[in-house]
């Protein structure tokens, strides 16, 4: 799948997530106020995408090689 639908997918807010398939753990969130409500912890009012992995979650933003990529997968968590 391309990163424009996997992030269609995951901007609903529904508990998915996306990640390509030769990442071992992990996978990229969205945090969208609109659906979620507002992660009043951070602070953060707009939305934004994660890595969340077994180490916790950081702000990740993709890569050219990832934007291009056709090889998206959709999880749940």
């Amino acid at each position: 799948m391309t990163f424009e639908k996997a992030l269609g997918q995951v901007k609903k807010g529904d508990g998915t997530g996306m990640r390509r398939p030769h990442w071992k753990n992990g996978d990229v969130r969205c945090q969208n106020p609109l659906f979620n409500g507002p992660y009043t912890g951070a602070g953060m009012t707009a939305p934004y995408l994660y890595m969340s992995d077994r180490l916790g979650n950081i702000p990740w933003i993709p890569s050219m090689r990832d934007l291009f990529a056709d090889d998206w997968e959709i999880v749940e968590w």
